[in-house]
Parts: C-alpha cells; structure tokens; sequence
C-alpha cells in the first residue's frame, strides 16, 4: 500500500515496530510529509527508474539499536534514506538532487552500500542541531 507517490507504507514505518511518526496521519499528510514526499517524486520522475526507500521513519530505540544519530531527522519522520545499486548511480541522483532540489539536506554514502540520505531537518523548529540548515552536505 502506498502512503504518497513511489513510497509504500513498508519503506517509511519504523522496521521495528511498525509504527509512524506519533503526528503521521497516511490519509492526510501533514504539509512538512508531504514536502518530503513531494521531493522524493521528483527524484524518482527524473531518475526514471524505481529507488528502494531503505530508511524512512525511525522510532527512538530503533534509531538507536542502529548506531544513528542521537537526533536524527529519521525520528522525526522527515528523512529517507535512497538504496541505490552502485557508485556511479548514487552520483547520478546526487546531481538530480543539486539540480532540481538544492534544499534538501543531502549525505552521499558510497563505501560499502550505496545510499543517499535525503532530509528537510532544516525546517523543523527550533533547531536541534547547527548542521540543520537548508542545502547542507556530507559524504561519506
């Protein structure tokens, strides 16, 4: 079942407890979901090829029996992280992302798996952390 455009409801819930973010209604996103929701369409129209949703909302003990960030935008169900098959690929949707979304909150991981993350951290009030602002970057 999809919860918005390309996203099922398996790829955002937490894996562990199956569960949403506590404010998350799937018939009605709140405007900052569906921002998110919205970005990922438009990567996914310009990649042209499906991308696999790893990492959506995740609760506080799943975040943490992961090792994520003590305040990561995941717990706030404003992140997805982008499966992507290799290296090359992972590049090619990173300059869809400077492209067409330079916004977004964006860390490239090519060592070991391939995936993006992708957030709007930056707009959640107040901040949690100096490194949530509009447009930043990270590779890993």
């Amino acid at each position: 079942m999809y919860i918005a455009e390309y996203i099922t409801r398996e790829e955002f819930e937490c894996p562990c407890c199956g569960k949403f973010p506590p404010d998350f209604n799937e018939d009605n996103p709140m405007e900052l979901y569906q921002k998110l929701f919205d970005s990922f369409a438009i990567i996914r129209k310009k990649y042209g090829s499906p991308i696999h949703i790893s990492s959506g909302y995740r609760c506080p003990t799943h975040n943490k029996a992961i090792g994520g960030n003590q305040i990561s935008v995941h717990m706030f169900g404003l992140a997805l992280d982008l499966d992507l098959p290799n290296v090359e690929e992972t590049h090619k949707v990173a300059g869809i992302i400077e492209k067409h979304l330079p916004h977004l909150r964006m860390g490239i991981y090519t060592q070991g798996a391939s995936f993006i993350h992708i957030d709007i951290g930056h707009l959640i009030v107040p901040r949690m952390s100096e490194h949530w602002y509009m447009g930043c970057r990270w590779i890993k």
